[in-house]
C-alpha cells in the first residue's frame, strides 16, 4: 500500500466512525485549605468517537478552523467570601469567551486583554517566541 493509499484510507476511516457528544453537569472542588480556592460547577460538552471497543477523544477534524472539544461553561465559587466568577474554558476554543477570542482560525487572545493573564500565551503563539512558548509547555500538574 503506497502512501496515498493509506491517506485515503485514514479520511474514510474519519468520516465513518461513530462520533458522539457527552453533556455532563460537573461540580469540581478545589483542596479548602489552599488560599483562594472554591468550587467549579456548571456543564461540559465533549466529543468522542468509537474505534471498535476502544473510546477516543474526537480530534478527527483537528486541523478545522472551528475545531473545539471538552468545552465546559460555568461558575468558580470562592469558598472564603462566596464571589462568583464566570470560569469558562476548552480545548483550543473556549465557549462564550465573547473579546477575548479575536482569533479566526485558532483561539488568538485580544491585546485589550493581555494583562489579565494572557500575555504569555500570545508571545508563545502569537509571536512565536521560544521562550514563552517553554512556558506555556511546562508541565505543572
Amino acid at each position: 500500500m503506497d502512501a496515498e493509499e493509506n491517506q485515503d484510507e485514514d479520511v474514510i476511516k474519519r468520516f465513518t466512525n461513530q462520533k458522539y457528544i457527552l453533556l455532563a453537569n460537573y461540580e469540581l472542588f478545589e483542596d479548602q485549605k489552599q488560599g483562594g480556592s472554591g468550587r467549579f460547577k456548571g456543564i461540559l460538552e465533549t466529543r468522542f468517537y468509537l474505534n471498535g471497543e476502544k473510546i477516543l477523544y474526537d480530534n478527527l477534524d483537528i486541523e478545522s478552523d472551528d475545531f473545539y472539544n471538552n468545552q465546559f461553561v460555568g461558575n468558580w465559587e470562592s469558598y472564603k467570601n462566596m464571589v462568583v466568577k464566570k470560569c469558562n474554558w476548552g480545548d483550543f476554543r473556549i465557549p462564550y469567551s465573547n473579546d477575548l477570542d479575536i482569533g479566526i482560525g485558532e483561539f488568538s487572545p485580544s491585546e485589550k486583554h493581555l494583562n489579565n493573564g494572557w500575555l504569555n500565551y500570545y508571545k508563545a503563539y502569537t509571536l512565536q517566541d521560544m521562550e514563552a512558548k517553554k512556558v506555556e509547555d511546562y508541565k505543572w500538574w
